[in-house]
């Protein structure tokens, strides 16, 4: 996954270079509109939801358990990822904890054949 993730980003890095600096330019626009229009798609409220998201506003003003919960996904699934040893790897599984899983226990055959 590493060494495809490395190639996109140098043909990236060598579709850019090629570009004149208007074109550049433009790309960039292009993305940087792309991008906002997939925010407003995601923080958009219906009408009809407006009361209770306001309502929802006024308890919790700061999320922070969520965040944090996908913060931390997303820091030990890169450090899989770079890690030593294959992802997939059923060793490098259950270095980084799997070894408390059902999944993992069945691999292991002590049993947990039921979560698989």
């Amino acid at each position: 996954m590493a060494p495809f993730l490395l190639f996109l980003l140098v043909v990236g890095g060598l579709v850019l270079k090629g570009l004149s600096e208007e074109e550049r330019a433009a790309f960039f626009q292009r993305a940087l509109a792309w991008l906002i229009r997939v925010r407003e798609a995601i923080t958009y409220v219906p009408p009809s939801c407006q009361p209770f998201n306001d309502a929802l506003r006024a308890r919790t003003r700061w999320t922070i358990v969520t965040p944090t919960i996908v913060l931390a996904n997303v820091v030990i699934f890169v450090g899989m990822l770079f890690g030593a040893g294959a992802f997939s790897d059923r060793n490098t599984l259950l270095a980084w904890g799997a070894s408390g899983s059902a999944a993992a226990l069945a691999l292991q055959g002590q049993g947990g054949w039921f979560a698989v």
